[in-house]
């Protein structure tokens, strides 16, 4: 068993990541009969004093080692490689003047949000397919949560109002993308009518 990324990136140190520094850590551990490492020393980490080692360190518990092929006791090194997610790359959006009278991003902006005056922030992850367009999208995060930006995003990609920017590699691999909602401006009071 081995640490998910979600374990990784929770255990990345955060000077490095705030300092976009990638590393490695190698530790040297003894495994026992139910395949529990323990006995973990820092053998190497690069760079050094990022604080890679630690962050490795604490990660041993999310390790299950298979005793059934390597034996137990036995001396290990154990390299972890910290690496930090790719950045969502920005959309580029169709043609506004068909929609600036529905202000940014067009009609696909998720209609409680705009009633709330709330604005957010989809990441998706899509194919890069013929003429920059998205394909098989899919939903990876919203924020703030519960007001739809994910559907929206999804929408927009569907439709061809948005597609990938000239720096969005093409190819097989999927491409994580952010679409941002802007504020909307306070909506106008109905206007009554005598």
């Amino acid at each position: 068993m081995l640490p998910s990324s979600e374990d990784l990136l929770a255990a990345y140190p955060a000077k490095a990541s705030d300092g976009g520094v990638e590393g490695i850590a190698t530790l040297s551990c003894a495994a026992d009969a139910a395949g529990r490492l323990s006995s973990c020393t820092i053998v190497s980490e690069e760079p050094a004093d990022a604080g890679f080692g630690a962050a490795a360190l604490s990660l041993i518990p999310k390790f299950r080692w298979n005793v059934e092929a390597h034996g137990v006791g036995n001396a290990l090194l154990l390299p972890i490689r910290f690496k930090l997610p790719e950045r969502p790359r920005d959309v580029v959006f169709g043609d506004p003047t068909r929609w600036s009278h529905l202000g940014p991003p067009g009609p696909y902006f998720p209609d409680n949000a705009y009633r709330a005056g709330v604005g957010g922030v989809a990441i998706i992850d899509c194919l890069v397919g013929k003429a920059r367009a998205l394909d098989a999208c899919r939903s990876v995060e919203e924020a703030p949560g519960g007001f739809a930006f994910s559907s929206a995003a999804l929408r927009m990609a569907e439709r061809r109002y948005i597609k990938a920017g000239p720096d969005a590699p093409e190819g097989p691999g999927r491409v994580a993308f952010r679409v941002v909602f802007p504020k909307p401006p306070p909506m106008r009071p109905p206007v009554r009518v005598r």
